[in-house]
């Protein structure tokens, strides 16, 4: 069985390598690390995380000003950043390349360097801020574009820290479009009919990067750089112990590809955490019976799904202003109410006694519930001045 389960890891590793082969980053990708090299963009992260984080939480859209030190950022690298940002509305090929050999993925593998898109998406939202807050929307559309292409970059490698950088940034892309209002008619349908289909490729393939992390984790098993430094005792035992480790390996691997298998037969939006724990198959080493991991996995897992709400709440919020403007008030309903993808599920809507109207998600999944990130928001209250000013004006 080991032997078995060891060859069909084998196998699933020379299928990935196939699919995944190293890549070198594309001229665009090398022209924005020389970029960001020189304009010390990096020396900017904890300050728009922080600004970013207000504006995500400033739920009636008065958003705060940006910092002076921010806004002296922007207006001293104008013209590069909205260079950039036209070459990436365009669509211009971007590709910050797959650094490692699949086959022999570990712990000192190179990463791609995630913080370069992750900067860029930042910097590009808060241009979005900033000609929003001046009453300037002429180039909304071409910064969506652009952070959305600049993400979709992203979608080329199996690692989950690839995908873990890509969902957050959606995440954040959402909660940026509940925070802005008047955009051009058309803007949000444009957005929508690039977003949607983004999102779900993210939760359709979400299964086989958790099974991507699942052969790196049977690797780790038989990996030597986890005796790197270490006593020369240790370092002479290693060989010895590698069959028993190499045993270990193939029993993690079968285990962990099992419950992936059965997973994607599960439904996410009926299941029951039970159920869950239910379906995972015993193995005869105690090491690796970890109910840590586990819980680890199936949060990655219900991610997408929480992602996908997201979008819902954005798409409902957005239909609730635009009837709100028109009328000059909350309407007492809004009709049709976007349904959810869970179809247990349902986006209620209610005008509130102090005179704001709130969004919700009702009868959240049980898997949702127990393994959810709370960073993802189900219920979003309005406030009236938020939607009735653009009318009165």
């Amino acid at each position: 069985m080991s032997r078995d389960s060891l060859a069909n890891r084998d196998q699933y590793s020379e299928k990935m390598y196939q699919d995944f082969p190293p890549r070198e980053p594309s001229s665009f990708a090398l022209e924005l690390e020389a970029w960001a090299d020189h304009s010390d963009v990096e020396q900017l992260g904890d300050r728009l995380d922080r600004y970013l984080q207000q504006v995500f939480e400033s739920g009636d859209r008065r958003l705060p000003e940006i910092p002076q030190e921010l806004q002296r950022y922007l207006d001293d690298n104008r013209a590069e950043l909205n260079q950039i940002r036209d070459r990436l509305a365009q669509d211009e090929n971007l590709d910050f390349g797959l650094p490692y050999d699949v086959r022999t993925y570990n712990f000192s593998t190179q990463l791609p360097k995630l913080s370069l898109p992750i900067r860029l998406s930042q910097l590009i939202m808060l241009n979005i801020i900033e000609r929003h807050q001046a009453g300037d929307i002429n180039q909304t559309e071409a910064s969506f574009n652009a952070i959305l292409n600049l993400l979709k970059s992203l979608d080329k490698n199996p690692d989950l820290a690839s995908q873990a950088t890509l969902e957050t940034h959606y995440k954040h892309l959402l909660n940026l479009i509940r925070q802005l209002d008047d955009f051009p008619d058309n803007i949000p349908d444009n957005i929508k009919a690039k977003l949607e289909p983004a999102i779900a490729t993210h939760q359709n393939t979400s299964l086989s990067r958790l099974k991507f992390e699942a052969y790196f984790y049977s690797s780790t098993w038989t990996d030597s750089t986890l005796i790197e430094g270490a006593p020369p005792i240790r370092q002479l035992l290693w060989p010895l112990a590698t069959p028993y480790f190499n045993l270990i390996a193939a029993e993690v691997w079968q285990a962990e590809r099992q419950l992936l298998e059965k997973m994607e037969e599960m439904d996410i939006c009926r299941l029951t955490p039970q159920e869950l724990l239910e379906a995972i198959p015993s193995t005869q080493w105690s090491s690796i019976d970890d109910a840590e991991r586990n819980e680890y996995r199936f949060q990655w897992w219900v991610r997408p799904q929480q992602l996908q709400f997201a979008l819902e709440l954005s798409q409902n919020l957005q239909q609730i202003n635009e009837q709100a403007r028109r009328e000059g008030q909350f309407p007492d309903a809004i009709a049709p109410i976007r349904s959810s993808s869970c179809e247990e599920s349902q986006w209620v809507y209610e005008i509130n006694s102090d005179e704001t109207a709130t969004i919700r998600l009702e009868n959240i999944p049980n898997l949702i519930s127990e393994f959810g990130s709370p960073s993802y928001k189900t219920h979003h209250t309005i406030v009236t001045g938020s939607v009735t000013g653009s009318v009165a004006e």
